[in-house]
């Protein structure tokens, strides 16, 4: 555990959060519930996770939110049936709340051309393999490809990408192990100012995720709660804490069911 700002002691967040009636505990996806994998729809959760978040949400004094840029059937898939909250996907476009529709943004006939022309330029490039399609973009992996290969696919996708996208509604956002064309403006941020718009008196709030995506969440909720950097090392980041996955994230889950049970 790497205490980043000193003004979040681990200690006296959780003694809040056992005296607050409500809370609110958000989180990404991959690399923060789920490592990493090459196969990405087999990135299940890291063993005991899921338990332990059906107990905190059982508790009803925690409401939990998924917030990822993957779409809302991916992760529904993944965490599967039992943990039945509310998830926020392609980073805030789609929410799906139990028990209602999933809310989803219409995707405009000229965004859809260039998602099509998009595909096609893969095709044609032999990057077929590396492209995920969302529901409002798309993202090039290259995690587990060679060195030259990973480099050659940034390079590909940038050169031919950066300058067009800009002249449309997209943009081009880097992430640990690829980049991402999803609509200008979107990010994380969307997800947890509204969530924390529609929860004005939790007083206990918990932001964690992993990734470049993750500063945008973690900037929306400032210093109204506690903003946790789930990553094996170090680097700059505006959480308040890092801690190592799966060891210091199951303590972390646990330390917040125990307070929430109390």
């Amino acid at each position: 555990m790497e205490l980043i700002n000193s003004k979040s002691w681990y200690p006296s967040f959780f003694e809040t959060l056992r005296k607050s009636h409500t809370s609110l505990l958000l989180l990404d996806y991959d690399g923060t519930l789920s490592p990493f994998t090459v196969d990405r729809e087999r990135a299940v959760p890291y063993e005991g996770v899921i338990p332990l978040l059906i107990q905190i949400r059982s508790t009803g004094r925690t409401r939990l939110v998924i917030v990822s840029g993957r779409s809302v059937k991916s992760l529904r898939h993944l965490v599967g049936n039992d943990l039945n909250c509310e998830i926020w996907g392609s980073h805030g476009l789609e929410r799906s709340i139990p028990g209602k529709n999933t809310e989803i943004v219409k995707v405009e006939a000229e965004a859809q051309a260039l998602l099509n022309t998009i595909m096609q330029w893969a095709k044609e490039n032999n990057l077929l393999d590396n492209l995920e399609n969302k529901p409002f973009g798309c993202a090039f992996h290259w995690r587990g490809e060679s060195p030259e290969w990973a480099s050659q696919i940034m390079n590909l996708v940038a050169d031919k990408w950066l300058t067009r996208l800009q002249e449309s509604g997209y943009d081009l956002h880097s992430f640990d192990g690829g980049l991402e064309i999803r609509p200008k403006g979107v990010s994380k941020a969307d997800a947890v100012n509204t969530l924390l718009r529609e929860s004005p008196d939790v007083s206990t709030v918990s932001y964690l995720g992993d990734d470049l995506t993750d500063e945008d969440a973690f900037r929306a909720l400032g210093n109204r709660g506690l903003k946790v950097l789930v990553r094996s090392e170090s680097r700059p980041t505006l959480a308040d804490l890092r801690i190592e996955p799966p060891g210091e994230l199951l303590k972390f889950l646990s330390d917040w069911l125990e307070a929430v049970s109390a």
